[in-house]
């Protein structure tokens, strides 16, 4: 009998430590379900003195002791930054006529348009990029602080200097915060959804030999030959990079701004042969590229730093690539150059020169109705080696 008792104290006590666990294991589920923002106090974001929605799309992250918001705060701020994210490639570039940051989120860091690198990054956070709130105001000289007030921490951002000070500002705006505040913190929670089971994973993929690097540049003509290429890349998700040169920089602003319009790269091609056979020194390349960029900033507000040497070009040697590293330049020198007058000729032509190339290439082209035409087949004839590649001002340039 008393072993009877002991046995069934002993499952007393187990079945009341189980019960104990599973309250524990549902009660940590059902705050693990609850978005983050909504378990704690919200943060509101306060632009130009308008209070953005509380919604995941404007609520600050604190990351690292740090404010972070998202970068569509700076590019809808009225300053006229622009912002592109690469998913891709996890790269976001903020900038404007005047100033470039390139955050990299595979190495949690940024550079500036001179090469400075800074201690910031930028992270993902609901699906959406975040920027380091203080480091993007302070590059583009915004006011900015964070305040405390009743309802909540406040992100304050302005793009010129406030007329009232912070208390003021919070004291005017007191009943929008009040409202909004209560609300974001309804009564109304989210009920768990049960995914179900999860599906039975794929047959693992054969495993594919790697393939070299392909870039494509195409040398602008004017704006109509532009009319069959560019749907041309557009139906391949592709993005080009579309050379000016110093000799057609002022006549080709309808094609330079129908380029930038549809998403597309700017480069300033170039070679550094003298018509006397001597070779451009950096002074006069510099002001070369400086008077091209010139027009393209004032044709669309989109100067470049990307430079591609023609295929016959001599090389850069040591001081003068060095040269135009300092200014900022990123330069690419062509592969292959060819210029035939029929698509099937030039389809000929690049599986000529193709044959035995194993190493990654820039692959130089026109661009007009030719390439249009031959884009699916050459991209067809070379997918077996080598893998397409978008040029973008952090790519590594590819020299000889």
């Amino acid at each position: 009998m008393e072993e009877f008792r002991k046995t069934a104290g002993k499952t007393k006590r187990e079945a009341y430590g189980k019960k104990v666990l599973s309250l524990v294991l549902a009660v940590s589920l059902f705050l693990f379900l609850i978005p983050a923002s909504a378990a704690g106090t919200p943060v509101f974001t306060i632009v130009n003195d308008q209070v953005l929605p509380l919604s995941d799309g404007t609520m600050p992250q604190v990351i690292n002791g740090k404010y972070y918001v998202p970068y569509s705060v700076f590019t809808n701020i009225g300053a006229g930054i622009h912002g592109s994210y690469y998913s891709s490639e996890q790269i976001l570039m903020m900038y404007d006529s005047n100033r470039l940051l390139t955050f990299d989120l595979k190495t949690a860091s940024v550079t500036d348009q001179d090469r400075n690198v800074y201690n910031e990054m930028a992270v993902i956070r609901n699906g959406r990029v975040y920027v380091p709130m203080r480091f993007i105001a302070s590059q583009w000289g915004f006011y900015s602080s964070v305040i405390n007030s009743d309802y909540g921490t406040v992100v304050r951002i302005n793009k010129d200097s406030p007329s009232l000070s912070d208390s003021m500002l919070i004291y005017t705006l007191q009943s929008t915060l009040s409202t909004m505040y209560n609300e974001y913190v309804g009564p109304d929670i989210p009920t768990p959804v049960d995914p179900g089971p999860e599906p039975p994973g794929p047959d693992q993929p054969p495993e594919e030999l790697p393939k070299s690097d392909l870039f494509l540049t195409f040398d602008l003509v004017d704006a109509q030959s532009l009319d069959t290429l560019l749907p041309a890349l557009s139906a391949r998700n592709m993005t080009g990079t579309f050379c000016v040169t110093a000799e057609n920089r002022l006549t080709a602003d309808d094609a330079v701004r129908r380029v930038v319009a549809s998403g597309h790269s700017l480069a300033i091609k170039t070679t550094l042969s003298l018509p006397d056979g001597r070779t451009k020194d950096a002074g006069s390349l510099l002001l070369e590229l400086k008077d091209t960029n010139d027009a393209l900033r004032a044709a669309a507000m989109s100067p470049t730093r990307l430079v591609v040497l023609q295929a016959d070009s001599p090389a850069l040697d040591a001081e003068t690539a060095e040269q135009l590293r300092l200014h900022g330049y990123r330069v690419w020198h062509a592969s292959f150059a060819p210029r035939d007058d029929a698509a099937r000729a030039l389809l000929s032509s690049v599986n000529r020169l193709f044959r035995n190339r194993t190493q990654p290439a820039v692959l130089d082209l026109r661009a007009d109705d030719i390439s249009a035409s031959s884009l699916g087949g050459l991209l067809t004839s070379l997918q077996q080696r080598f893998a397409y590649r978008n040029i973008y001002e952090w790519t590594d340039p590819l020299t000889r």
